[in-house]
Order: C-alpha cells, then sequence, then structure tokens
C-alpha cells in the first residue's frame, strides 16, 4: 500500500464500511490511525479489514523489460572481486537497483 491510494476500511466489530486515503505516519510505529468523520467509525480495539486495490500489468511490463538488461549485467559483472573499493560499488550499486525495484513492486513476491 501506497501514500495517498485509496482504501477500503471494513470493520468487523460493527459494520462500518467506508473509503479513505493513506496518508504518511511516523516511520516504524506501524500505527493505524483514522482521522475526520472517519474516525468515528472505528474504535481503539476494533478489528478491522484494510481493502486495496491495485493493477499492476504497466508495472510488470516495465519490470519485464530490465529483465536482459539485468540479466546481461549480472553474467558480466562479478561483484565480489578482490578489490574493496570496486566489489563496495557494486554492492551499493545493487542496492540502488533494488531500491527503484521496490518503488515499482515488492519484487520479493513476483515469480516468473
Amino acid at each position: 500500500m501506497r501514500v495517498g491510494q485509496k482504501v477500503e476500511i471494513l470493520n468487523v466489530n460493527n459494520g462500518e464500511r467506508f473509503s479513505t486515503y493513506i496518508i504518511l505516519g511516523e516511520r516504524g510505529k506501524r500505527d493505524i490511525c483514522l482521522t475526520g468523520a472517519a474516525a468515528r467509525k472505528v474504535h481503539p480495539g476494533d478489528k478491522i479489514i484494510i481493502v486495496a486495490y491495485a493493477t499492476y500489468d504497466e508495472k510488470l511490463e516495465a519490470l519485464l523489460k530490465l529483465k536482459s538488461p539485468l540479466d546481461k549485467f549480472f553474467d558480466d559483472v562479478f561483484v565480489n572481486v578482490d578489490d574493496k573499493a570496486l566489489k563496495n560499488n557494486r554492492k551499493n550499486l545493487i542496492g540502488k537497483i533494488y531500491q527503484e525495484f521496490k518503488t515499482i513492486a515488492d519484487i520479493k513476491e513476483i515469480t516468473i
């Protein structure tokens, strides 16, 4: 789920259903907070279901276009070299590639 994404909230305790948007919270707290009118529909301790909808066709197509260049990179570049500066540079590059992929989708869940 992403900041700004529309979600449906289903309150199991009282049957309330409503739509809202995700706003950024404090990093690491893992809190779910409701503000405004939505705060009147859920009480602390209520069990809720958060429903998020998404289509990933465009994002998966973008990832698939990167498959060949990334395969070539990993075939041609040896990361675990003796030169520590070169090794760190290549590890950082892989980290940046991973961070970019995370902006598209959680690639840990994708199988091709």
